[in-house]
Protein backbone atom coordinates (compact mmCIF):
# COMPACT_ATOMS: atom_id res chain seq x y z
CA UNK A 1 0.00 0.00 0.00
CA UNK A 2 1.14 3.49 -0.70
CA UNK A 3 -0.04 6.96 0.19
CA UNK A 4 -0.75 8.88 3.34
CA UNK A 5 -3.07 7.70 6.08
CA UNK A 6 -3.84 4.45 7.80
CA UNK A 7 -5.30 1.47 5.93
CA UNK A 8 -8.95 0.79 6.67
CA UNK A 9 -11.90 -1.32 5.69
CA UNK A 10 -15.66 -1.49 6.05
CA UNK A 11 -17.72 -4.63 6.61
CA UNK A 12 -21.42 -4.40 5.86
CA UNK A 13 -23.35 -7.31 7.40
CA UNK A 14 -26.76 -7.59 5.80
CA UNK A 15 -29.04 -10.15 7.39
CA UNK A 16 -31.36 -12.24 5.30
CA UNK A 17 -34.86 -10.75 5.45
CA UNK A 18 -37.98 -12.65 6.49
CA UNK A 19 -40.21 -13.78 3.64
CA UNK A 20 -43.94 -13.16 3.28
CA UNK A 21 -44.56 -16.87 2.59
CA UNK A 22 -43.24 -19.84 4.55
CA UNK A 23 -39.86 -21.16 3.40
CA UNK A 24 -37.46 -23.60 4.99
CA UNK A 25 -34.22 -25.20 3.90
CA UNK A 26 -31.58 -27.53 5.26
CA UNK A 27 -28.13 -27.52 3.70
CA UNK A 28 -25.51 -30.14 4.43
CA UNK A 29 -21.98 -30.00 3.07
CA UNK A 30 -18.79 -32.00 3.29
CA UNK A 31 -15.35 -31.28 1.95
CA UNK A 32 -11.68 -32.07 2.08
CA UNK A 33 -9.89 -32.56 5.40
CA UNK A 34 -13.03 -33.52 7.34
CA UNK A 35 -14.83 -30.24 6.65
CA UNK A 36 -18.51 -30.68 7.58
CA UNK A 37 -21.17 -27.96 7.59
CA UNK A 38 -24.93 -27.83 8.19
CA UNK A 39 -27.36 -24.94 7.97
CA UNK A 40 -31.06 -24.65 8.80
CA UNK A 41 -33.00 -21.61 7.52
CA UNK A 42 -36.68 -21.05 8.37
CA UNK A 43 -38.67 -17.97 7.36
CA UNK A 44 -42.28 -16.85 7.08
CA UNK A 45 -45.21 -14.96 8.55
CA UNK A 46 -45.84 -15.21 12.29
CA UNK A 47 -49.42 -13.90 12.16
CA UNK A 48 -52.38 -14.80 9.94
CA UNK A 49 -52.33 -11.35 8.32
CA UNK A 50 -48.59 -11.59 7.65
CA UNK A 51 -47.85 -8.17 9.18
CA UNK A 52 -45.23 -9.77 11.46
CA UNK A 53 -42.61 -11.97 9.84
CA UNK A 54 -39.59 -13.82 11.18
CA UNK A 55 -36.50 -15.63 10.02
CA UNK A 56 -34.10 -17.84 11.96
CA UNK A 57 -30.85 -19.35 10.71
CA UNK A 58 -28.50 -21.74 12.51
CA UNK A 59 -25.25 -22.99 10.99
CA UNK A 60 -22.53 -25.23 12.40
CA UNK A 61 -19.16 -26.12 10.91
CA UNK A 62 -16.64 -28.71 12.14
CA UNK A 63 -13.49 -28.32 10.13
CA UNK A 64 -10.08 -29.95 10.21
CA UNK A 65 -7.14 -28.75 8.16
CA UNK A 66 -4.27 -29.84 5.98
CA UNK A 67 -2.14 -28.80 8.97
CA UNK A 68 -1.64 -31.46 11.63
CA UNK A 69 -3.54 -31.10 14.93
CA UNK A 70 -5.66 -28.13 13.86
CA UNK A 71 -9.44 -28.00 13.78
CA UNK A 72 -12.14 -25.37 14.26
CA UNK A 73 -15.75 -25.68 15.36
CA UNK A 74 -17.95 -22.70 14.61
CA UNK A 75 -21.61 -21.98 15.34
CA UNK A 76 -23.52 -19.05 13.86
CA UNK A 77 -27.08 -18.19 14.85
CA UNK A 78 -29.19 -15.21 13.80
CA UNK A 79 -32.75 -14.08 13.71
CA UNK A 80 -34.71 -11.22 12.20
CA UNK A 81 -38.22 -9.97 12.91
CA UNK A 82 -40.12 -7.50 10.73
CA UNK A 83 -43.36 -5.81 11.71
CA UNK A 84 -45.50 -3.56 9.50
CA UNK A 85 -46.42 -0.77 11.94
CA UNK A 86 -48.41 1.05 9.26
CA UNK A 87 -48.69 1.05 5.47
CA UNK A 88 -45.45 3.00 5.17
CA UNK A 89 -43.52 2.10 8.37
CA UNK A 90 -41.54 -1.10 8.94
CA UNK A 91 -39.86 -2.08 12.23
CA UNK A 92 -36.95 -4.52 11.99
CA UNK A 93 -35.31 -6.32 14.93
CA UNK A 94 -32.23 -8.44 14.43
CA UNK A 95 -29.81 -10.55 16.44
CA UNK A 96 -26.73 -12.57 15.54
CA UNK A 97 -24.30 -14.70 17.53
CA UNK A 98 -21.11 -16.46 16.48
CA UNK A 99 -18.80 -18.74 18.44
CA UNK A 100 -15.39 -19.84 17.10
CA UNK A 101 -13.67 -22.67 18.95
CA UNK A 102 -10.38 -23.65 17.29
CA UNK A 103 -7.98 -26.31 18.50
CA UNK A 104 -4.55 -24.81 17.90
CA UNK A 105 -1.49 -26.51 16.52
CA UNK A 106 1.26 -27.26 19.05
CA UNK A 107 2.99 -24.08 20.22
CA UNK A 108 0.38 -21.69 18.82
CA UNK A 109 -2.25 -19.62 20.62
CA UNK A 110 -5.93 -20.27 19.96
CA UNK A 111 -7.96 -17.52 18.33
CA UNK A 112 -11.13 -18.39 20.24
CA UNK A 113 -13.90 -15.81 20.30
CA UNK A 114 -17.61 -15.21 20.54
CA UNK A 115 -19.48 -12.21 19.23
CA UNK A 116 -23.08 -11.10 19.55
CA UNK A 117 -24.88 -8.08 18.16
CA UNK A 118 -28.44 -6.85 18.18
CA UNK A 119 -29.97 -4.00 16.23
CA UNK A 120 -33.25 -2.17 15.80
CA UNK A 121 -34.23 -0.11 12.78
CA UNK A 122 -37.31 1.53 11.37
CA UNK A 123 -37.99 2.72 7.87
CA UNK A 124 -40.72 4.84 6.44
CA UNK A 125 -41.73 5.77 2.91
CA UNK A 126 -41.17 9.41 3.93
CA UNK A 127 -37.52 8.93 4.96
CA UNK A 128 -34.54 7.97 2.83
CA UNK A 129 -32.44 6.50 5.64
CA UNK A 130 -33.51 4.37 8.55
CA UNK A 131 -32.19 5.11 12.04
CA UNK A 132 -30.25 2.13 13.31
CA UNK A 133 -28.41 1.39 16.49
CA UNK A 134 -26.79 -1.43 18.36
CA UNK A 135 -28.77 -2.50 21.39
CA UNK A 136 -26.87 -4.29 24.14
CA UNK A 137 -24.14 -5.50 21.83
CA UNK A 138 -20.77 -6.66 23.09
CA UNK A 139 -17.66 -4.71 22.15
CA UNK A 140 -16.17 -6.05 18.92
CA UNK A 141 -13.36 -8.59 19.24
CA UNK A 142 -10.93 -9.93 16.69
CA UNK A 143 -13.12 -12.69 15.31
CA UNK A 144 -12.85 -13.88 11.74
CA UNK A 145 -16.07 -15.20 10.25
CA UNK A 146 -15.52 -18.54 8.55
CA UNK A 147 -18.44 -17.73 6.27
CA UNK A 148 -20.86 -14.91 5.81
CA UNK A 149 -24.45 -15.53 6.84
CA UNK A 150 -25.60 -13.71 3.71
CA UNK A 151 -23.46 -15.88 1.42
CA UNK A 152 -22.61 -19.34 2.80
CA UNK A 153 -19.45 -21.21 1.81
CA UNK A 154 -19.13 -22.86 -1.54
CA UNK A 155 -20.71 -26.25 -1.78
CA UNK A 156 -23.81 -25.23 0.11
CA UNK A 157 -24.50 -21.75 -1.23
CA UNK A 158 -28.12 -20.79 -0.90
CA UNK A 159 -29.28 -17.18 -0.63
CA UNK A 160 -33.02 -16.83 -0.17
Amino acid sequence: MTGAGAPGATINLIRKKPTREFKASIDVGAGSWDNYRTQVDVSGPLTDSGNIRGRAVAAYQDKHSFMDRYERKTGVYFGTLEADLSDDTLLTLGFDYQNNDPTPRAGRAAARCSTATASVSTSSARTTTAPTGAVGSRPPRACSRPWSTASPTAGSARAN
